[in-house]
């Protein structure tokens, strides 16, 4: 599908984005590793509203207590994007990209 728009957790997938034609419309951290500021997050939810994303990202290396809590709000499921790897499955770069592939096409 052409043209995908998502929301991720941090902004990590911008090669794999540009690679397959996947727009990342929004973060939810502002700065890796650090809360985001209140107008950060009131951007990220009016941006989430505004494409009528029915998903936003987490990671599984970060805790997604936050982003549930606005997930919740917004009416959207969280699902997982995986910029490291290193699992089971995700154990090569390939498996890794064909497992954030399908789960953004699953979405």
């Amino acid at each position: 599908q052409p043209n995908l728009k998502i929301a991720t957790f941090h902004n990590a997938f911008s090669y794999l984005a540009r690679d397959f034609n996947i727009e990342i419309i929004t973060t939810f951290e502002e700065v890796s590793g650090e809360q985001p500021s209140i107008e950060w997050l009131k951007d990220f939810q009016t941006k989430v509203k505004q494409f009528s994303l029915k998903t936003v990202y987490a990671e599984p290396q970060s805790s997604p207590q936050s982003l549930e809590a606005i997930a919740q709000d917004l009416g959207v499921k969280i699902g997982t994007l995986d910029p490291v790897g290193g699992v089971d499955g995700r154990d090569s770069y390939l498996k890794l990209m064909k497992y954030n592939l399908d789960t953004i096409l699953a979405q």
